[in-house]
């Protein structure tokens, strides 16, 4: 079954609650910040008001909140279109007897209002509002408790054995948000990683979770019914580093796969240009720790996020290739472009 979600993916409706959250806060003299969007973004509609509520020590209720914000959003979610190419997709996923749910953390009336207009329901057969249900899909206690209780068993590096095939090295990621198997490819949030172990439609997947952990609709999971031990932990740190290490050697193998044409010498009189050297000493050696991180075990990438990290030499080469795109930009060639 393929899992959609609405804001941002089906209909562009981003920018719908960033224009109610200014609108908000200017009403009440406040400013638009990066620490208030990350308070409320993806985030159920009671959580969010409550944050607002604290976060601007505001005197209204958190209904009155709500309520404020589900009158200045309610031309907008009528008016809203739909993504380039969602509409063909879904006609051709439709054409191949593929199963597709909706799944969304969007106010449901809003949802609803704009998913008629749009005439998309038709291709779901079911739509699973997270503010219903009380769950964040964001919530990593949730995606922990969930490994726990389904017997999913994830090691300090936050791997674990892929229940969906015959997994004999851990290939599942458990991320903040999501999970995915670098093996067999299954990939979701927390309800549909529930909705495909136990064969459920993502409804009720959801009411599993809200049975099996004793959510309530009006307050998020609680630390003792998830078994959350832990804020920050050392796992969690190595996911973060795993994440950087993989993120900056990317960017320096692109950089490397460029310079080893652009600079390769055009005869053999040509003087060896110093990086067109540098591309042919490092590129392969790049690509293979790029390789460990994507498919190695987990022994494995922590050797090589230890070597990236060690005295700074991470951080350096991070320094280094911001210098050179920002070289290259005035002079006219855009290196972070190149594939």
């Amino acid at each position: 079954m393929y899992l959609f979600d609405m804001d941002g993916t089906l209909i562009d409706s981003n920018s719908v609650w960033k224009d109610v959250d200014r609108e908000f806060l200017a009403r009440r003299g406040l400013p638009y910040t990066k620490a208030y969007y990350e308070g409320v973004a993806h985030t159920i509609f009671p959580l969010a008001a409550k944050f607002t509520k604290e976060f601007c020590n505001l005197p209204d209720s958190e209904e009155d909140i709500m309520a404020e914000w589900m009158e200045l959003a309610k031309d907008a979610y009528a008016h809203v279109t739909v993504k380039p190419g969602v509409r063909a997709f879904l006609k051709q996923c439709r054409s191949e007897n593929r199963r597709m749910a909706l799944v969304t953390s969007s106010v449901p009336v809003h949802c609803r209002t704009a998913m008629e207009k749009l005439d998309l329901m038709k291709y779901f057969e079911s739509v699973t509002f997270a503010q219903e249900l009380g769950i964040e899909k964001k919530d990593k206690r949730l995606w922990l408790g969930v490994a726990e209780r389904y017997g999913v068993e994830v090691n300090h590096y936050g791997m674990a054995l892929c229940p969906f095939h015959n997994d004999r090295h851990p290939s599942l990621h458990v991320a903040d948000d999501h999970y995915y198997c670098f093996a067999c490819g299954e990939h979701g949030d927390v309800i549909a990683f529930v909705g495909k172990l136990f064969q459920l439609s993502p409804y009720d997947a959801a009411r599993k979770l809200m049975a099996d952990f004793h959510l309530s609709p009006d307050k998020p999971p609680s630390a003792a019914a998830l078994h959350a031990k832990r804020i920050r932990t050392e796992a969690q740190q190595l996911m973060e580093n795993e994440r950087l290490c993989f993120s900056v050697l990317s960017d320096y193998a692109r950089v490397l796969r460029d310079w080893k044409v652009r600079y390769a010498p055009q005869s053999p009189d040509e003087p060896v240009h110093a990086r067109f050297a540098e591309a042919c000493h490092n590129l392969d050696q790049t690509e293979y720790y790029l390789d460990i991180l994507c498919a190695g075990d987990s022994p494995e990438r922590a050797e090589v996020i230890h070597q990236q990290m060690v005295d700074g030499k991470l951080d350096r080469l991070r320094r280094r290739l911001e210098k050179i795109h920002k070289e290259e930009l005035e002079d006219g060639y855009d290196t972070a472009g190149v594939a």
